[in-house]
């Protein structure tokens, strides 16, 4: 996988693992880093290796939805960035790749303060995670400027955007027209469809531009785009695809398509959940809890959850609040009954056992809305023959050591 003089900066196995990653196929693209790193590299070429493997690591753990590790390992590719020379990327391009990393990462870190924040009642709880919330909006504010002078240099953003391989991730393309502007975007895709032959059924850029109509609350306009999007994405794009659907989905269920909005809502549950984090969006839902003091008290506290919102059209999403012997279980289930996930944890005394109810929110918020691993990626078989799916977090754990 190297060239005949075996003077390749890294070994190819992390391009393999980017192409395993859109797929949502995570634990064989932690596989394949995990042979790069079992791959010899000359010491002149091992800063540049590391780099190249923590930007790979930043995003997986995003997508994974561990959003302040990745964030913190972002702003460390950014302090010392990938040493450019052989055959990488040029200085300019790599630098804006990291900060927009950075800045998917740092937005996603304060959705999950926010989702915390929600599931608290304590005013000294609440205020800290508002105050964390304020520092690292102004520092979002910062890298989204940064971005964008970035983007605004050498050509970068229509370099970005023509349709050819690129160190971009795919399923955070439509951030180019949150931190370049959706107008500035929009003149560049409508330059680059006249200059560039490209065919009405593989036009890549409804994606970009339906999550800027999204964005701006023009829901009829992103659904249609949507739609066309979902219809032009290939199939092997898992994440992008993911990502569409799930704006997609809330436009759909603002205009009170019921249909578009419940198979919206269940594709994204099923490739990447995280997209919902990602984008801050709701899932509409039913509480559903047994008539017992801690079971209401952990369903009252769950309404107020940034992730969820009451069901007005009947989608058939539910969170069922249920004892588990001494424990709870909390579970997400899609229509027709099917489990998403469920996790349980200690059952709170009463309302005022803040310690049990947030325990259980916060592991409820990460784990049911992150990807799940199918038990034959795993290369495991359940004991007693039952279908069931692993966590992703779980895999990486094992994979890394962590």
């Amino acid at each position: 996988m190297q060239a005949p003089l075996h003077d390749c900066p890294a070994s190819a196995h992390t391009h393999l693992a980017n192409l395993y990653q859109l797929q949502g196929d995570f634990r064989r693209a932690i596989a394949a880093v995990q042979e790069a790193r079992a791959q010899t590299v000359p010491r002149r070429l091992r800063q540049q290796f590391e780099m190249n493997f923590t930007a790979w690591l930043t995003r997986l753990l995003f997508a994974l939805g561990r959003f302040d590790r990745a964030f913190e390992l972002a702003e460390r590719v950014l302090d010392a960035p990938d040493r450019v020379g052989l055959l990488s990327y040029s200085a300019e391009l790599m630098e804006t790749i990291y900060t927009l990393d950075d800045y998917a990462a740092l937005q996603a870190h304060i959705e999950d303060l926010r989702e915390q924040r929600s599931a608290r009642e304590g005013l000294g709880d609440r205020l800290l995670r508002g105050a964390q919330i304020v520092r690292l909006r102004l520092l979002a504010w910062a890298r989204r400027r940064q971005a964008a002078r970035l983007l605004a240099q050498h050509g970068l953003l229509r370099g970005l955007l023509r349709p050819y391989l690129k160190p971009l991730p795919s399923w955070n393309l439509p951030l180019l027209g949150e931190v370049a502007g959706d107008a500035v975007v929009g003149t560049v895709i409508r330059e680059l469809r006249q200059s560039i032959e490209l065919r009405a059924a593989t036009d890549p850029y409804a994606a970009i531009e339906g999550e800027g109509d999204a964005r701006r609350g023009e829901a009829a306009a992103a659904l249609k785009r949507g739609r066309l999007a979902l219809q032009q994405l290939p199939a092997e794009e898992v994440l992008l695809r993911a990502r569409v659907a799930a704006w997609t989905a809330a436009s759909a269920y603002a205009l009170g398509d019921r249909r578009q909005a419940r198979q919206g809502f269940e594709a994204v549950l099923d490739r990447w959940p995280t997209a919902l984090r990602v984008l801050g969006l709701p899932l509409p839902v039913r509480l559903r809890s047994v008539a017992t003091p801690a079971a209401q008290a952990l369903a009252a506290r769950l309404e107020r959850s940034r992730r969820l919102t009451a069901d007005t059209l009947g989608l058939g999403f539910v969170v069922d609040v249920h004892p588990l012997g001494e424990a709870l279980e909390v579970c997400l289930l899609a229509p027709r009954g099917r489990r998403i996930d469920c996790v349980q944890g200690r059952a709170p005394r009463d309302a005022s056992d803040e310690a049990a109810l947030t325990a259980l929110i916060d592991t409820f918020h990460r784990q049911a809305f992150a990807p799940k691993i199918d038990l034959t990626q795993q290369d495991i078989n359940s004991l007693d023959g039952s279908a069931c799916r692993g966590r992703a977090e779980d895999v990486l754990d094992q994979a890394l050591g962590n």
